[in-house]
């Protein structure tokens, strides 16, 4: 028996559902997404849960301090990693922005 089967799509994995067009297009929105997580990384790993709390605040939304109380939870839940070191190794990418942030701030 499959321990997957909830990852299966009608017995089939999902690329074996798609056709090869769909597949490219998967393919292709999973690159353009490790590709925002990356730059996301290079920004946020050096900043402290206040800073980047700060950062991706937004009217309406949760206030600054339990914004740093959940980065800080979920930080804590990930396993020890330099993130220097690991920031470094990164290529530099062009700043990730929120408009819909950066328009409510200057308002």
């Amino acid at each position: 028996m499959d321990d997957r089967k909830d990852e299966l799509v009608n017995g089939r994995a999902p690329d074996e559902s798609l056709t090869p067009e769909q597949q490219r297009q998967r393919a292709q929105a999973l690159d353009e997404a490790g590709q925002v997580i990356s730059e996301a990384i290079a920004i946020f790993a050096p900043l402290t849960p206040r800073q980047s709390a700060e950062r991706v605040w937004a009217p309406g939304g949760p206030s600054v301090d339990e914004l740093t109380s959940r980065i800080e939870e979920s930080r804590a839940n990930l396993p020890h990693v330099d993130a220097v070191d690991e920031v470094s190794s990164l290529p530099v990418a062009a700043p990730v922005t929120d408009s819909r942030a950066g328009a409510a701030r200057r308002r």
